[in-house]
């Protein structure tokens, strides 16, 4: 008996110094108190002080505002800290996963990202084979299935205008997945495309898309394999519509 004692009194205290779980010495009237204070670092470091049982619709409707509040208060002036600020939104993502699917936390975190990427931008290497700041781009947008037109805004903003337009063809590429044909109406998807041909990378997923914009794409196509030129055009190009009707009015070319 003295040994059972024993431990649980070592037990006990074990948790007083580890600063074991204590659910209930934190209800979920605090929690609406610093919402209503707008203390939203607060609000999260106690978030999950709340007894799971107690964590409602309403509780997940304070974090995420209170998630959104951190991220608005982000103002990134640096590369530093747009990084840190980027990877407070991601670390917010790893410790409350209902964010992923929370439609105003998203919408700040891509608000976020469209001014941090601008900053570390500059202070990224820029290559030929994988860029590391674009990577990061990608598997930002990747993590965000819920806001619409993600894909396609970033690609626009971001990569358009800093980079080559073909390397903004994966993004694309999941636009045209997320949102469908649709996207093909933006002039901006004809100009990645016809770059992509150029350039002769992801041949089979460039095809697939100019099969599904082929409205779109098969003007300027025909067009520029009627002229023979660039070089890279014509080589992937006729490749590309082989089985289209609008072969025939470039059999010349492609015939060379």
């Amino acid at each position: 008996m003295r040994h059972l004692l024993t431990v649980a009194v070592f037990a006990s205290a074990a948790c007083a110094t580890t600063g074991g779980p204590s659910f209930a010495s934190y209800p979920m009237d605090e929690l609406r108190a610093l919402g209503s204070q707008a203390a939203w670092d607060e609000l999260l470091q106690h978030a999950k002080d709340v007894a799971p049982s107690k964590r409602d619709d309403e509780w997940k409707k304070l974090v995420e505002q209170a998630a959104v509040g951190t991220l608005a208060a982000q103002a990134p002036e640096s590369a530093r800290d747009a990084e840190a600020a980027l990877a407070h939104a991601e670390q917010l993502l790893k410790a409350h996963p209902a964010l992923k699917t929370a439609p105003a936390f998203l919408s700040a975190r891509a608000e976020l990202a469209l001014k941090a990427f601008t900053h570390t931008y500059g202070s990224s290497r820029h290559s030929a084979g994988d860029d590391p700041w674009l990577v990061d781009v990608r598997r930002y947008v990747e993590k965000d299935a819920v806001t619409p037109g993600l894909a396609q805004r970033f690609a626009k903003e971001l990569v358009l205008g800093r980079l080559t337009p073909s390397v903004a063809f994966p993004l694309y590429r999941l636009a045209l997945a997320r949102d469908g044909a649709k996207v093909c109406a933006e002039p901006e998807l004809t100009t990645v495309l016809m770059a992509t041909i150029e350039d002769g990378a992801w041949a089979g997923d460039v095809k697939e898309a100019a099969t599904t914009c082929w409205a779109q794409v098969k003007g300027p196509l025909v067009a520029g394999l009627k002229k023979g030129e660039p070089r890279g055009l014509v080589r992937w190009g006729c490749k590309l519509i082989a089985d289209k009707p609008e072969a025939a009015e470039v059999k010349a070319t492609c015939a060379e």
